[in-house]
């Protein structure tokens, strides 16, 4: 089941401002349930790197978690808990952080590994279809838009050695998709030249109308195809409908999910439905997140932040993010509280005041509710949910603030 968090889990990561990236989740494959009263947090890259992990007894002090990992086991005596990961990367990685009950989330995982190989040079050329005015080519691993026009008919891109798959979208002069491919076996082995023809490797595409009552003037409407070797198709929509790929296209593995986002003061509103047999010819976005600020908690050496906020009936967690750490909290935990504070890890051993930006600092925050007409498992962890399991929704609603420099 770890396909379906790569396909849809993707897209809510997208929707809460980044690209796919990993971020603690339910387990979704076939280890085992973590014994009654532990928390599991693992480490699922193929070549792991080391982590640094804190934890909080419920409210209690944070402290180290020892051990080589890739395996983190912790036993709250109650019924909250808070967990803190960092990926001891080269390069800067946000800590993140989780505050659940127990009975919520039990078993979390992190994909840290090795840095990719030295990437090698994937170049070609597609081969232009009647009508035809752009092209955008996309590798899948790492994902990388190239668009291509009539004065530029080649692409240039650059992939690390392995399996990888590629994608084609054209469109015509007023910006309405005309036709999409997604070539499934590339493996890099070296520099790669790859020829593409829409003409014949189109995949069958079905329109269906769409309402979307209350959206503002061009929402942005997507439908996006995720396999189970975790390449990706993205086909943009146009105003009042959707395409999709028909039945006769799509293979094992193989699922779809409409994206609609929606500004509209200040807010985000998304939504995210897994399409089957049945297409939907309405959504329905969910409210604005209102209510919401951001605030310094200034410490020695750093900023910590904190979040105020209407919680909405519906959600089932919060994602709170700015300066150097990403919160998922659940509603359970937050109960009745509008604020949330990012906790203070400077004391745990092992912690660096350089993962923190420099106090006074300008930050970028961001704030989600993240709701869906499933269980709270389900939205915590899309993967559990089938690749053909039509009729699941999400919804997500979205702020972004900027803190200036002081």
């Amino acid at each position: 089941m770890r396909n379906g968090i790569a396909a849809l889990g993707a897209l809510v990561l997208a929707c809460a401002g980044e690209r796919p990236a990993p971020v603690p989740t339910s387990g979704a494959d076939a280890s085992p349930p973590p014994a009654a009263g532990t928390v599991v947090l693992e480490n699922i890259a193929p070549l792991p790197l080391p982590l640094w992990v804190a934890w909080s007894d419920g409210d209690g002090p944070w402290q180290r978690v020892s051990g080589p990992g890739p395996t983190f086991t912790v036993r709250p005596t109650g019924p909250r808990y808070g967990l803190a990961v960092k990926c001891l990367r080269p390069t800067r990685t946000v800590v993140r952080i989780t505050h659940a009950l127990v009975s919520e989330v039990q078993r979390l995982s992190i994909d840290c590994g090795e840095p990719a190989q030295a990437p090698f040079k994937v170049s070609g050329r597609v081969f232009w279809a009647p009508e035809t005015d752009e092209m955008t080519v996309v590798l899948a691993i790492p994902r990388q838009p190239y668009i291509i026009t009539l004065d530029t008919p080649v692409f240039d891109l650059m992939a690390p050695p392995g399996p990888t798959q590629i994608s084609v979208v054209t469109r015509n002069a007023l910006g309405e998709t005309l036709a999409a491919l997604l070539r499934r076996d590339v493996t890099i082995t070296g520099d790669t030249k790859i020829e593409l023809d829409p003409r014949t490797e189109a995949l069958p595409l079905v329109r269906q109308p769409l309402a979307i009552p209350g959206a503002a003037p061009g929402p942005r409407v997507e439908v996006w195809l995720g396999n189970r070797s975790g390449g990706f198709l993205m086909i943009p929509g146009g105003p009042g409908e959707y395409l999709a790929v028909a039945p006769e296209g799509l293979m094992p593995g193989d699922g779809q999910d409409l994206r609609v986002e929606d500004w509209d003061a200040g807010s985000l509103r998304t939504v995210i439905a897994r399409l089957g047999r049945t297409r939907p010819a309405q959504v329905t976005l969910p409210p604005a997140l209102t209510g919401v600020t951001v605030g310094r908690l200034s410490r020695p050496g750093y900023d910590l932040f904190r979040f105020t906020l209407d919680p909405q009936p519906t959600a089932h967690y919060y994602t709170l993010a700015a300066g150097y750490a990403r919160s998922s909290v659940t509603a359970g935990w937050l109960g009745a509280a509008r604020q949330y504070a990012q906790p203070d890890l400077g004391a745990v051993p092992g912690w660096q005041s350089s993962w923190a930006p420099t106090p006074g600092t300008g930050v970028e925050a961001q704030v989600t509710a993240n709701s869906s007409n499933r269980s709270f498992a389900e939205t915590w962890n899309p993967g559990l949910v089938g690749v053909q399991d039509e009729g699941f929704i999400l919804t997500i609603a979205r702020r972004d603030l900027i803190l200036q420099q002081l």
